[in-house]
């Protein structure tokens, strides 16, 4: 069927939560702690993914260096934990309750 000239598709509206829909890359890191006497500030070592830590992890800081570098096609998505098992249960559709686990 055609459509009127003055009439304008109107288009869909950005997903809530990336409004810009910048692209995002899944990524996990092994938490690989170690004990090292001559960097005290490293904490759980180059290798460590816990809490605040992973900021010392020698891989993520690679990534984000290539990232910047803009070679983020070197920083493929890698999974290893149930993350998407969890995030199923998310309703992400945009209502009151955008976000909340599903208690069903």
């Amino acid at each position: 069927h055609s459509r009127k000239r003055d009439e304008v598709e109107t288009p869909a509206p950005p997903p809530p939560l990336n409004p810009k829909e910048t692209p995002v890359i899944c990524r996990e890191y092994l938490h690989k702690p170690s004990m090292t006497i001559t960097d005290p500030l490293a904490r759980s070592g180059p290798g460590s993914s816990d809490h605040v830590d992973i900021m010392g992890n020698h891989e993520l800081m690679t990534d984000i260096m290539l990232i910047a570098a803009g070679r983020h096609d070197e920083v493929g998505e890698r999974i290893g934990s149930n993350i998407r098992d969890i995030a199923s249960y998310l309703d992400l559709t945009g209502k009151e309750d955008e976000g909340q686990l599903s208690r069903e």
